[in-house]
């Protein structure tokens, strides 16, 4: 009978401490965190090419809360991605670049990104804590195509972003969270290394316009000074068409002019993550 209503009152309790979430949340001073995860990879170009697989990486990151006109969180943040994936497409001639057969190969690709994240707090109330996220960053994607006549392919973005952070806290330990940002595209530089293959010149392309989304959501547990995070993410990004390009070969050009296509990048995945907490 006493072994019933003990059971009957963990249970009552631990109802409690999920139903009901903290009335205010003591956040952090500083955060350094550091994180692995993986996910399914697809870069396409429709109609010319596409790269899948999967990838796997790490992430490192430091968040430091200021207190002045508003209370703000300064954040730091770098991951890193790479993966042995498949690449499906075609071989086309440089002088007629309509005259192609198809391609199946291997290839080597691996990317980074560094960003910087201003998040002043909206709301910290009834257990829910709310940042708007505000920041700039920086992309580049290598890509190396294991194939006779293929080159290496390098990408670089520079973008900014604005989005939102949230967190429900369930309890002082148990809380929920995630964090959506939505990217505009400075401007993207592209290289296709030509000269790989015995032109002249490399074909160098720029980009002005293009979007990405990054939406990160999971759970996170406290224990003391750490936290264990585990979450799923989402990496998203839509380019138009590049400024135009031409190539030489023997100091002539082969009459053709070149383009980088319109292009999506998406990466499904998840993720673990271990944060230090000095309060």
């Amino acid at each position: 009978m006493c072994s019933r209503i003990l059971s009957i009152k963990i249970v009552c309790i631990l109802l409690a401490t999920f139903a009901y979430g903290v009335d205010s949340v003591d956040v952090p001073k500083r955060l350094l965190g550091v994180g692995f995860g993986g996910g399914a990879y697809t870069y396409s170009e429709p109609g010319v090419m596409k790269i899948s697989g999967k990838v796997y990486g790490i992430d490192a990151y430091y968040s430091h809360f200021n207190t002045g006109l508003w209370d703000v969180y300064h954040k730091i943040n770098f991951a890193y991605f790479s993966g042995n994936l498949n690449y499906t497409g075609s071989e086309c001639s440089a002088v007629n670049p309509l005259d192609c057969s198809p391609v199946n190969a291997s290839s080597k690709d691996f990317y980074w990104f560094f960003e910087y994240h201003y998040k002043p707090f909206v709301l910290n109330e009834n257990g829910f804590v709310l940042n708007a996220d505000i920041g700039t960053g920086f992309r580049y994607l290598d890509n190396q195509v294991n194939w006779k006549s293929a080159y290496e392919r390098e990408q670089n973005y520079s973008y900014f972003f604005f989005g939102v952070d949230a967190q429900y806290f369930f309890s002082s330990k148990f809380s929920l969270y995630a964090n959506v940002i939505y990217r505009r595209l400075l401007r993207g530089w592209n290289i296709s290394h030509m000269t790989d293959l015995g032109y002249d010149n490399n074909l160098e392309f720029t980009q002005y316009d293009g979007i990405g989304v990054m939406l990160d959501a999971g759970i996170k547990r406290e224990f003391y000074s750490y936290i264990l995070l585990l979450s799923f993410f989402i990496d998203y990004w839509e380019i138009p068409d590049s400024t135009k390009a031409t190539l030489r070969k023997g100091g002539a050009t082969t009459g053709s002019v070149y383009v980088e296509p319109y292009n999506t990048t998406k990466v499904f995945g998840l993720r673990c993550r271990l944060e230090y907490n000095w309060f």
